[in-house]
């Protein structure tokens, strides 16, 4: 029994050990990444720069194993709630879609999504900061360290 319990503990320090050496390809330590994505007025489609940072972080990260995904996305520039919404949910698909095309994310990652929709909020609805979507990705190494 205390080989066996012995043996569990050595198998538990080894799997510790080896998530907290866990690099990127760069050989910098896997740390959480975030994002964000700025959308243009009304739109949900990503930008060039927004696909470029999508394949840059895919690339910074592409050896680390991910533990989780979160996403806010924030929507003021609908004519109302309602469009606003409709706008968050689109640009949050857009998004996840582009995590799993980078393969940053596969199928069976549960991503919650916080959603702010601000409506029309006039001034704001010009300003990008007000059409985004903030991700955060988390290796499994970070969240050991």
């Amino acid at each position: 029994m205390n080989r066996l319990f012995i043996s569990a503990i050595a198998s538990i320090a080894t799997i510790a050990t080896a998530a907290m050496a866990e690099t990127t390809d760069s050989g910098a330590p896997c740390d959480v990444a975030e994002l964000s994505v700025y959308f243009p007025h009304q739109e949900t489609e990503l930008t060039d720069a927004a696909e470029r940072a999508f394949l840059a972080e895919a690339e910074e990260i592409g050896t680390c194993r991910i533990a989780q995904i979160s996403a806010t996305v924030i929507s003021a520039d609908g004519k109302d709630t309602y469009e606003a919404d409709a706008l968050s949910a689109a640009r949050a698909t857009t998004v996840l879609s582009a995590l799993m095309s980078a393969e940053l994310a596969s199928p069976d990652h549960m991503i919650p999504v916080n959603v702010i929709s601000l409506g029309d909020a006039s001034d704001e609805a010009a300003v990008p900061l007000a059409r985004r979507v903030d991700v955060q990705i988390v290796p499994v190494a970070a969240l050991s360290s």
